[in-house]
């Protein structure tokens, strides 16, 4: 690891990649994977594509455990994407 004096470095006000807000976007790259307990983990590459904002890139996870069932839900419903109810014996 690299030696750095962070002493002389100024504190982070802000590190929102975007303000808030909605941007015309497009889902550029799913990469699939695993984490490190064997859950399939998709990682998501968004780009803005209008505005402002337009070519800046946002990253997000989609992990598809028991645990983290509501945020693969949350960015679902946000992509618009109609999701089915899953049975008992599934995820």
């Amino acid at each position: 690891m690299p030696k750095v004096d962070f002493s002389t470095i100024d504190d982070v006000q802000d590190f929102s990649p975007i303000p808030d807000g909605q941007y015309l976007s497009r889902l550029s790259e799913i990469e699939e994977t695993t984490t490190q307990y064997g859950d399939e983990l998709w990682k998501l590459r968004f780009e803005v594509i209008e505005g402002e904002y337009a070519g800046r890139y946002i990253f997000d996870n989609m992990v598809f455990s028991k645990a983290a069932l509501k945020r693969v839900k949350l960015i679902c419903s946000r992509l618009g994407i109609d999701y089915p109810c899953l049975s008992d014996g599934e995820l």
